[in-house]
């Protein structure tokens, strides 16, 4: 018998670089509102200065409408460095946007550790697809601070950090901002083996297979909506949040694309961790167990479901206790999930008839563009929590390297 390797081979290595970070990043290319290669139209109101597509600077948002010119040119995201306008962060979050503040006195600088963690959210911010926009009051002293440590931190020195901020009003004003930014390029000199880039390039496309599942999700509504109508999990009851769902690949990686995009840090942190715990539990209500378990002998909830739901009377003469938006992404939440509470009959023609061929050969089409080979029989399905915690990609990585290794026979050869 063979002993593994010491270290991988030409094919496994060339497989961990093309997955690297195309689960999450080509998921996110597709599910951006606006295209890399070309920032949107100037807004008439009130303009954002794009640094990049994605990362964008200016001034202040000190009128609701303001806020709105924002979300048309689709911020999604704000870092505020603002000391003197306490609540403006506050009023931005409950605009909807993801906020990350940072207070900085007027005509002074960051200190470098907390420069280095809100650079480290931006980062995070924009690997995940989305759109940026950093400010100060007026957006020129502290912004410009900020947005040329971003650019060292990328990589680039500061001459083209400075070429690339020129055309902005956005610089360093003073010798406290410009004395940070030389400490803060000290500790990230500029990439010698590659040219720097600013933004995150697609490494496989993966985009027509996710057209085609969210097509079936649409699909899937459109004949939900012609059925009598029923209560439905996650919004007007709980009952499925104590039920195992296992996910396809095509569906693990759009559930974890939207988790990644559409909520929040502090709330995705909390979902991870809860679907780290639940994974956990399920493990231990496995053990010893044959066939079907239930997740609810283990105590174990969803980790999309709210922790805190809105629930009330149906209504004065109906005192059934109602709940609404239980499930945090409701919306987008997997295909089994909006079949909970239908008739065997109904929910059996559309999982049999629409769904399950599909979604398994949208499955192992993504397996093969990722992988270059043919995916396993019955093995690309994933219990909903370690979708939820990124655990699941560790059996992606396992089962390409198995996929790509060579067999007794081709060895021979």
């Amino acid at each position: 018998m063979a002993d593994a390797p010491e270290r991988p081979n030409g094919t496994a290595t060339s497989l961990l670089q093309r997955l690297g970070c195309t689960v999450r990043r080509c998921l996110t290319d597709f599910m951006r509102a606006e295209p890399p290669s070309a920032a949107p139209p100037p807004h008439p109101l009130f303009p954002v200065h794009w640094v990049t597509a994605h990362l964008g600077a200016g001034p202040a948002p000190h009128q609701r409408a303001h806020l709105k010119a924002l979300r048309e040119q689709g911020i999604q995201c704000i870092l505020n460095l603002c000391d003197e306008l306490a609540e403006l962060a506050h009023i931005e979050r409950e605009f909807g946007f993801e906020v990350y503040h940072m207070p900085v006195i007027d005509e002074e600088a960051p200190e470098l550790e907390a420069l280095d963690l809100a650079l480290e959210w931006m980062d995070e911010a924009l690997f995940l697809g989305k759109t940026v926009y950093v400010h100060c009051r007026h957006g020129i002293g502290r912004t410009g601070t900020v947005l040329n440590a971003y650019l060292l931190r990328k990589g680039m020195g500061q001459q083209l950090a400075t070429r690339t901020l020129k055309r902005l009003r956005s610089q360093p004003a003073n010798y406290d901002q410009w004395r940070t930014v030389r400490r803060y390029g000290k500790q990230n000199p500029p990439l010698m083996v590659r040219e720097p880039s600013l933004e995150f390039g697609k490494t496989v496309d993966l985009a027509p297979f996710i057209g085609n599942y969210l097509g079936l999700e649409a699909q899937m509504e459109k004949e939900l909506e012609a059925l009598p109508p029923v209560p439905r999990c996650g919004r007007d009851h709980g009952l499925c949040c104590s039920s195992p769902v296992s996910l396809t690949l095509i569906e693990a990686l759009v559930l974890s694309s939207r988790i990644n995009t559409l909520i929040p840090g502090a709330e995705r942190a909390e979902i991870i961790r809860r679907a780290v715990e639940a994974s956990r539990k399920e493990r231990e209500a496995r053990k010893g167990l044959q066939g079907d378990y239930c997740l609810s002998a283990a105590d174990t909830l969803c980790p999309l479901n709210r922790t805190n739901p809105v629930c009330a009377p149906a209504s004065e003469a109906d005192p059934t206790i109602v709940c609404e938006d239980l499930c945090i992404l409701y919306t987008y939440r997997p295909l089994k999930c909006r079949l909970f509470g239908l008739s065997e009959e109904q929910s059996g023609g559309l999982w049999q008839g629409t769904l399950i061929e599909p979604l398994k050969e949208l499955s192992a089409q993504v397996f093969l563009t990722l992988s270059g080979s043919m995916p396993p029989d019955d093995a690309l399905r994933f219990p909903l929590p370690e979708v939820l915690s990124g655990k699941y990609v560790q059996t992606v990585f396992r089962l390409m390297l198995e996929a790509s290794a060579p067999t007794p026979d081709s060895a021979a050869d």
